[in-house]
């Protein structure tokens, strides 16, 4: 974001209660009383509320400017949830050109893990558990067993479970569960086996048995998701010693487990042999590769089946920010030294 304004003259619009660092970066910087930005949105979307003359002069600037830009991505935090975001939608749609929506969730890529089916109640492209149809196909597709019809449970309820003694296992990949969803002073829990796929010393993997040391997504290959549903590829920046990628230790348990008896072994050689079959299996992932190839981003177009289910809404809090800003490194950010040491690049006249 900051390099779009530094070097190619994008303009920044920003709605927030707080002072934020970016607002030195904004075309504009519209000041709101914390809790209202939802009441904000509405009255973008639809011009309905009351406010001070100040602020609703603000928020007209804002819209026009808005109003006069040829493409515009809307990038919103914790502040906004629930019929905020649908009213958030309403007003995108009427700005000209193209308007994407990017979620500031706590990981880089929680849209794709999505996407790829780690919801308690849904496979791959969304697909529910418990249809037969869905069922099927990805038995079939696994060469494995009946996978077990019962959703399972969500992330706060694992750690809920842990913590009360009804989970006897828990394996972690990149995130830190009991930092953000646990109780505190219960920490694991009764948990007789916990397994951390982490690149530092998280809370979690302070307290696991087993940490697997994992890469970063720049030493690694594959491909990640934004929360705007656009597919990029990761490239390797550079072979690194110890820590191996989330795919090559999956890899290599699983052939360990094969060997005890336990499962079957994936035989898939690298992360682009996934990739083809996630093309293949997942609804909304059959893009063209060329676009990627080159560096670019490819959106995917993920249907929902309703199939006679309520609309999905998501329970609240389950979908987590940070609850940082822009300006910061994210949340593991803080377990570095070196990145928390970098001086902020000054904007050029």
């Amino acid at each position: 974001m900051r390099s779009g304004i530094r070097h190619f003259g994008a303009k920044l619009f920003v709605i927030n209660a707080n002072e934020i660092r970016l607002k030195r970066k904004a075309t504009q910087f519209v000041k709101v009383e914390a809790g209202q930005e939802a009441a904000v949105l509405k009255w973008l979307a639809h011009e309905e509320g009351q406010f001070s003359p100040e602020l609703v002069e603000q928020l007209v600037q804002l819209k026009a400017g808005l109003e006069a830009a040829a493409d515009v991505a809307v990038v919103f935090g914790a502040e906004v949830s629930g019929a905020a975001i649908a009213t958030l939608v309403a007003f995108g749609s009427k700005l000209p050109g193209k308007t994407r929506y990017m979620a500031l969730g706590d990981y880089a890529n929680s849209r794709g893990a999505a996407d790829m089916g780690l919801l308690p109640d849904r496979f791959p492209g969304y697909a529910y558990v418990g249809n037969p149809h869905s069922h099927e196909s990805f038995e079939k597709l696994w060469s494995c067993g009946p996978i077990p019809t019962k959703p399972g449970l969500t992330t706060p309820q694992m750690v809920e479970a842990a913590q009360a003694g009804k989970l006897k296992a828990l394996y972690v990949m990149g995130a830190n569960p009991l930092a953000h969803f646990g109780t505190p002073g219960l920490g694991r829990g009764r948990l007789e086996l916990l397994i951390v796929h982490e690149m530092f010393l998280t809370e979690t993997a302070k307290v696991a048995d087993i940490v697997f040391p994992a890469t970063s997504a720049y030493e690694k290959d594959g491909t990640v998701t934004n929360t705007s549903g656009e597919i990029q590829m990761l490239h390797k920046g550079a072979e690194v010693m110890g820590p191996r990628s989330d795919f090559d230790l999956l890899r290599i348990l699983s052939h360990q487990l094969e060997t005890l008896g336990l499962g079957k072994a994936f035989h898939y050689k690298n992360a682009a042999a996934v990739f083809e079959e996630i093309r293949r299996a997942v609804s909304g992932y059959n893009v063209q590769p060329v676009g990627l190839l080159t560096g670019g981003a490819e959106p995917t177009r993920v249907e929902f089946a309703r199939n006679g289910h309520p609309p999905y809404d998501v329970p609240a809090g389950l979908i987590r920010s940070a609850k940082d800003t822009l300006f910061t490194s994210g949340t593991l950010g803080r377990f570095c030294t070196m990145m928390e040491s970098l001086p902020e690049a000054k904007t050029a006249p």
